[in-house]
């Protein structure tokens, strides 16, 4: 289908005890009374009178004739030719609020409907309101590519009602129409074309709502026209476009006898609008319209075209709202243009944006992370505006500290509900195995840490968390039964190794079934090197032959501190072996020296030395205190790169020869 046809809006009003609708399409004005209905809770009774229709040279069109339990298609025109509305059935009530709304009436696709059989959507539905979407849907078989179809419908007590068209699985059209009637009903008529471009086939229509009232939000698909005597929709050649010089354009329909009307003020055309009969001089920028009319038929939709002659303006810069900075929370920014009419695309990569590349702005972003918005905003006959950057920095949730459970940036199929625990507001439940929660944060001091987490269980066995930064895993915790969804516990992962700065941490479900309320992070009391020795030598931490720094309980000719230092284990002499360091030359053929760094030890200090000799002094060229980052001095160069654990080079500044001696050596020492 040509995906340039929209809905055009031919009607729209307030429903009192009988409705008049007054509607314009393609210069012909109709009044007539189209809708009556019933007060309480009953559905719309549509009585759609065939004048109503006929009015509009309609030849071939249909309703739905309700009854207690069927809706089955009328025919309103002698000689008509009935164009395979679906039969309606009735079917269960809408629900009560706290559960999905259902549909009032179901398709099928027999004469003597059978509940259940091929159920698509329906033609009536009741919301439960608070917000709850409301979807009716129907098709329609259309044989010809120069139709017209008309759909009326009320709705009430909805905000607005979105129309969309899909041909199979594409969407080719949509609209939005405001209703906002409070307790009263709307009516209102769309037309939908179908020009020569497009192929016959059978349509979706569908009208999707929200809820504003609980139980009482109701649309309705009262009745629907297909119409086939429709004169073709003009072209324009040359099109729509920007031109260094005058163009003389010409305009045509393939419809024979027709007659098109056009303007040059942007106004719509009528019958009394300009007769075309030569092409038209375009000497200066202006927007030309045009409507065909030919007698006993339905005129053409209108068509536009746009012409820029000379230099175009320029689409005014995308404006960021909140402006670029330094955030202590996650933004709602707004993007926003001076020049009316324009769109606006957008990148979140990086990458600059085009008029037809990036994401279409429609509302506000949500940045929860640092991350830098690029901007730019076009419109038909305009140049493109410059792209606009705005850099946004979010410091995360401060660690050490809490975080609530339902504050994550990012989260897979879990859900928040209102919690009894202490503190109340809310928590996270409705947790299965391999779900997550992201959490921004900002790790003040790089160290170990303890990480309290609140949760709860019902069923009487174990479930699993897992705490990650990317892909390293920093803690698994069982999660105990509690006896109840609301019944909280405590349980804590201990040594946990956190870097300082921004970064994103995530709660991985391993085993779910779990409510989650907040996680606490606080820096051990104990250094990590206590910590370290508790967890290998056990009741022998205490003694200074075994867990000294300088002790070497596994005989392998590394003593303890440096087993911490390079994640070695004293306890086994096979098992757990220290990342040792590893020297070589560089491209220069000065010494080099390559050694696992862990950040998260803030109780050791490494340095890396040189000497020539073996023997003292060796001098220091480059050393790494409490954590921080290895630091040059005087080195030839150092480079350290990676997260959780530092891959560190260290340089020399002598160029080894054939006569001279160079040592180099890591040294691991507490501050």
């Amino acid at each position: 289908m040509n995906t340039s046809k929209l809905f055009h809006p031919l009607a729209l009003c307030a429903a009192a005890a009988l409705l008049a609708s007054t509607y314009v399409e393609a210069g012909i004005t109709c009044t007539a009374t189209q809708i009556s209905r019933t007060e309480g809770n009953a559905w719309e009774t549509v009585n759609f009178p065939a004048a109503d229709l006929t009015a509009h040279g309609i030849t071939d069109w249909a309703y739905w004739n309700w009854s207690s339990t069927v809706m089955t298609e009328t025919n309103g025109k002698s000689g008509g030719t009935a164009i395979g509305l679906p039969t309606l059935e009735f079917s269960t009530v809408a629900a009560q609020c706290g559960s999905p709304a259902t549909t009032h009436f179901s398709f099928t696709d027999g004469t003597s409907p059978t509940s259940g059989s091929n159920v698509q959507a329906g033609a009536g539905m009741q919301s439960n309101g608070n917000n709850q979407p409301t979807t009716i849907s129907f098709t329609v078989p259309v044989t010809t590519d120069t139709s017209t179809l008309r759909v009326w419908f009320t709705s009430q007590k909805f905000n607005s009602v979105n129309i969309s068209v899909w041909n199979g699985a594409t969407q080719i059209g949509s609209t939005i129409v405001a209703t906002n009637t409070g307790d009263k009903r709307a009516a209102v008529v769309y037309r939908f074309d179908f020009g020569g471009a497009d192929s016959p086939g059978t349509l979706t229509f569908k009208f999707s709502g929200i809820g504003r009232q609980q139980d009482d939000s109701q649309m309705v698909i009262n009745a629907a026209a297909l119409d086939s005597n429709v004169v073709t929709t003009p072209t324009f050649n040359p099109t729509s476009g920007i031109y260094a010089s005058a163009q003389s354009v010409t305009i045509s329909t393939p419809t024979s006898g027709a007659n098109i009307y056009y303007t040059t003020d942007d106004s719509t055309p009528t019958e009394s609008s300009t007769l075309y009969t030569s092409p038209v001089n375009v000497n200066s920028t202006m927007t030309l319209k045009a409507i065909a009319f030919k007698s006993g038929a339905t005129p053409s939709s209108l068509a536009s075209a746009g012409y820029v002659i000379g230099t175009p303006a320029t689409v005014g810069a995308p404006v960021f709202s909140p402006v670029a900075g330094t955030y202590t929370s996650t933004q709602s920014v707004t993007i926003t243009t001076a020049t009316s009419g324009a769109a606006i695309r957008y990148t979140t990569d990086g990458s600059d944006p085009t008029s037809t590349t990036g994401t279409l702005y429609s509302t506000a972003i949500s940045v929860a992370t640092s991350k830098t918005l690029k901007a730019i905003a076009y419109k038909s006959l305009m140049a493109d505006s410059a792209v606009a950057a705005a850099t946004y920095t979010i410091n995360g949730a401060i660690i050490p500290g809490k975080i609530e459970a339902e504050s994550y940036v990012d989260m897979n199929g879990v859900q928040k509900e209102n919690t009894s625990d202490a503190g109340g507001g809310q928590n996270v439940g409705y947790i299965d195995t391999n779900e997550w929660m992201d959490y921004y944060v900002n790790v003040q001091t790089a160290g170990t840490y303890d990480v309290k987490f609140r949760v709860a269980r019902a069923p009487s066995d174990s479930g699993q968390l897992q705490l990650k930064s990317g892909a390293t895993l920093l803690a698994t915790v069982a999660v105990p039964s509690t006896g109840g969804w609301q019944t909280w516990t405590t349980v804590t992962a201990t040594g946990v190794a956190l870097t300082a700065g921004n970064q994103t941490l995530r709660v991985h479900v391993s085993n779910g079934g779990w409510n989650f309320n907040w996680m606490d992070f606080t820096q051990s009391s104990a250094s990590g090197y206590s910590t370290w020795s508790t967890t290998h030598f056990g009741a022998s931490a205490s003694d200074p032959l075994i867990a000294g720094d300088n002790a070497d309980p596994n005989t392998n000719g590394i003593a303890n501190l440096m087993e911490y230092a390079l994640g070695g284990d004293p306890s086994g002499s096979t098992t757990g072996q220290a990342i040792l360091p590893d020297s070589g030359t560089s491209v220069g053929n000065r010494m080099t020296l390559t050694f696992q760094r862990d950040p998260s030890l803030t109780d050791i200090n490494y340095i890396v030395e040189v000497s020539e000799n073996l023997i003292d002094p060796w001098t220091p060229i480059a050393s790494s205190t409490a954590g921080a980052a290895t630091v040059n001095l005087a080195a030839f160069s150092v480079t350290e790169t990676g997260s959780s654990l530092k891959s560190v080079v260290v340089e020399d500044t002598s160029v080894i020869n054939s006569t001279s001696k160079r040592f180099i050596r890591l040294r691991v020492v507490r501050p």
